[in-house]
């Protein structure tokens, strides 16, 4: 029997592959890693991947980066925490005992209970809401011939403003490979905020507003978006038409 503390990290994210590169180091453990995925998903590229990009730039394989370290994969769902015995049952019905229980599950869009949002937009918050926005977007153009009246993006933060930069010119690009007809791309990107990327010093959020107003991005600042229905978003009580 191991004498070695028994470490077990559920989730495969930034978080739980950080702590299990750190905790494998000392040699009084044992690390376990359990993640419903074999890969661990990069979101800061996830924007690249939904407008083009190969899927390998917000990819990589969790035994790649775990090559060589004292860290144990398992693929599985957490199901049931047994804290008082100190075991995790998985979906796939296999009983996970340890020491030490470490919790990184992730993040989920928050919608801040605005009507609509859940149903009717599109997410960017994985690889599978990544790639469901790109195959709509080109499923889109195939079924109508034509771009949608406006492309809406909600969030001035660091993935609202690089997918709101890449879009344009994305959209242009799939209407050219579908022989399509040129014709004008219209994206929005709104913010509550007075300026973009707020946590960041004003210079860098007026030299960002300027980059994108070039792009042909038009910027609604400090507009609280309200609710949505299947082919508009209200805004400060204006509806905006996109689907």
């Amino acid at each position: 029997m191991s004498l070695k503390k028994q470490i077990l990290i559920v989730g495969g994210g930034f978080g739980g592959v950080k702590a299990a590169l750190e905790l494998e180091e000392d040699s009084g453990l044992e690390v376990t890693l359990i993640s419903d995925k074999t890969n661990f998903e990069y979101h800061p590229t996830l924007y690249r991947t939904a407008t083009g990009g190969r899927r390998v730039i917000s990819s990589i394989s969790l035994a790649e980066i775990f090559e060589g370290k004292n860290v144990k994969i398992i693929k599985g769902q957490a199901s049931k925490l047994d804290s008082d015995k100190k075991t995790l049952q998985t979906s796939e019905d296999k009983l996970l005992h340890y020491d030490y229980l470490v919790l990184a599950l992730g993040t989920a869009t928050n919608y801040f209970g605005i009507k609509g949002l859940d149903k009717y937009s599109y997410g960017i918050k994985g690889l599978t809401d990544a790639e469901e926005l790109k195959n709509h977007l080109h499923q889109q153009l195939i079924e109508e011939h034509k771009p949608d009246p406006h492309y809406v993006i909600v969030g001035g933060g660091p993935t609202g403003v690089e997918l709101a930069g890449a879009m344009p010119g994305y959209i242009k690009q799939i209407m050219k490979n579908h022989g399509l007809k040129p014709r004008a791309v219209h994206v929005d990107l709104i913010e509550a905020a007075p300026r973009l990327m707020p946590r960041m010093p004003k210079s860098v959020s007026k030299a960002i507003a300027k980059r994108l107003r070039k792009l042909g991005v038009k910027l609604l600042l400090s507009k609280a978006v309200q609710g949505e229905t299947p082919d508009a978003l209200v805004v400060d009580g204006h509806p905006i038409k996109t689907q």
